[in-house]
């Protein structure tokens, strides 16, 4: 085996019997035999896998190119702004229903979208984000200075009223210590928020590795594999009570969407791409569920 790969056990259970569902060459995806949890094994060793957020995470050219190794990040980031924050205001709204605004942290800020819909509805908010571009553009949006190391390196001393992440649990190595260092950091009785890839067995069986979340592993950007159930357990071991998990939807431009569709089917998508731009509804905003994404909102207990 590779150096720069390793192989690993649950790491919601620990166990380390373990059923194939998808060999990607060199990874598998393998579900635990013991708690049900999909993971990747084996998997790019951490210091590896940091190395792909670097500048080009947030404007990634080779997305699109057909090589599912260079899968990871976004092609353009900010071409999505208007169809992210809509979401995110939604979001925003939604924690109203179980906390009033205090001190927030989101973890993986990006350009700072949500950060800003938040702090226009009250919250003192902080954000970390590693790649570079992304800090300097938040900053100069919304002038947000991102803490700019990994989660590990912060200060813990911090006590937040809410930490939210957005598509990064499914990134960490460690999901149970990373929910666990964000546990120490929240306020008695405070809310987590945080949204991953739906793995439900239908959505492995239906889209297998045709899944864009699923291709993401073919780069190491993704390394686990979260349904209901597992979400349920990971967040009840490591010191929350789970308040709703729902699946999310999200806004998009027709246009925008048929481009994001490509990864599924190049030639049929970028047809209709063409025709939609044609008939004059490239702008043309929709909401989309297809419930391949959950969110969860849990609050912390003692």
């Amino acid at each position: 085996m590779s150096e720069d790969l390793e192989e690993i056990n649950c790491n919601l259970c620990g166990g380390a019997r373990q059923d194939e569902l998808f060999d990607l060459n060199p990874f598998k995806l393998v579900r635990c035999l013991d708690c049900g949890l999909n993971y990747v094994s084996p998997r790019y060793t951490e210091s590896r896998i940091l190395k792909l957020y670097d500048d080009s995470y947030f404007t990634n050219p080779g997305f699109f190119s057909g090589d599912s190794s260079r899968i990871y990040g976004y092609s353009d980031y900010g071409e999505s702004r208007e169809n992210v924050e809509t979401m995110y205001r939604k979001i925003v709204g939604q924690m109203g229903r179980f906390i009033k605004p205090g001190k927030l942290l989101e973890v993986g800020s990006a350009y700072g979208y949500f950060l800003n819909q938040a702090k226009q509805k009250g919250w003192e908010v902080s954000g970390i984000e590693l790649s570079g571009n992304a800090r300097d553009a938040c900053e100069k949006e919304f002038g947000i200075q991102p803490f700019s190391g990994p989660l590990k390196e912060f200060d813990s001393s911090h006590q937040f009223d809410s930490v939210v992440f957005f598509d990064v649990l499914e990134h960490m190595h460690d999901p149970v210590k990373t929910l666990k260092t964000i546990h120490a950091m929240i306020k008695p009785g405070g809310l987590l928020v945080l949204a991953v890839p739906n793995s439900a067995s239908w959505v492995l069986k239906l889209l297998g590795t045709r899944w864009e979340d699923l291709q993401r592993a073919n780069s190491g950007e993704h390394l686990y594999f979260f349904n209901s159930e597992t979400l349920s357990q990971i967040l009840e071991k490591t010191g929350f009570e789970v308040l709703e998990i729902k699946t999310m939807g999200r806004y998009f431009k027709l246009g925008h969407l048929c481009h994001r569709l490509q990864i599924y089917n190049k030639l049929i998508f970028t047809s209709l791409q063409r025709m939609i731009e044609t008939i004059g509804l490239k702008e043309r905003n929709i909401y989309v569920n297809p419930f391949l994404k959950l969110i969860a909102f849990s609050r912390k207990v003692e």
